[in-house]
């Protein structure tokens, strides 16, 4: 599991790096930035335009929304609302990488909170990006999501992520 958060964090700075650089992003709405500390994206950036493009950051949040509370509606909605050029970052725990050893994990975790957790296979994860445009290479392992070094590529880690543009 260290392995997954420290590669799901390489993985959100690689996407910020390339909306705010190549895609030329300027205005991101972080939902569920993570375990608290400085600098947080509110706390960087506080006016947001909606008459430009948006990037939506769902960076390993999606999984606390079961399936009966619809994820995928809650997703697409944030999406209609924005701008055409605008992007939707998203990074989900897998349920088909490491299958076994994952599903032991979320039963266990499970068992302890209010809110259980939902773990999505790829395809399910690729649905959150019906509607838009996939960057390359796709809902892929997050380290694989262009990764600065080959080292970077092969960090072990069970979250599928990718990046889509609203056209």
């Amino acid at each position: 599991m260290p392995q997954s958060v420290r590669a799901n964090r390489a993985f959100l700075a690689r996407v910020a790096r390339f909306l705010a650089g190549e895609a030329g992003i300027r205005q991101f709405l972080d939902i569920g930035t993570g375990i608290p500390s400085a600098d947080n994206t509110h706390e960087v950036a506080q006016t947001l335009d909606f008459g430009q493009p948006v990037a939506i950051m769902l960076i390993a949040i999606m999984y606390c929304i079961p399936d009966e509370d619809d994820p995928y509606g809650i997703a697409a909605r944030l999406v209609d609302a924005l701008p055409p050029g605008s992007f939707l970052a998203l990074s989900h725990p897998a349920r088909d990488l490491n299958a076994q050893t994952r599903a032991q994990m979320s039963t266990r975790v499970n068992a302890m909170l209010k809110t259980p957790v939902t773990l999505r296979d790829r395809a399910q994860v690729a649905r959150f990006f019906d509607g838009v445009e996939l960057i390359d290479p796709g809902v892929v392992v997050v380290p694989e999501w262009r990764p600065v070094s080959e080292l970077e590529a092969r960090s072990p880690a069970w979250v599928w992520g990718g990046v889509g543009r609203k056209r």
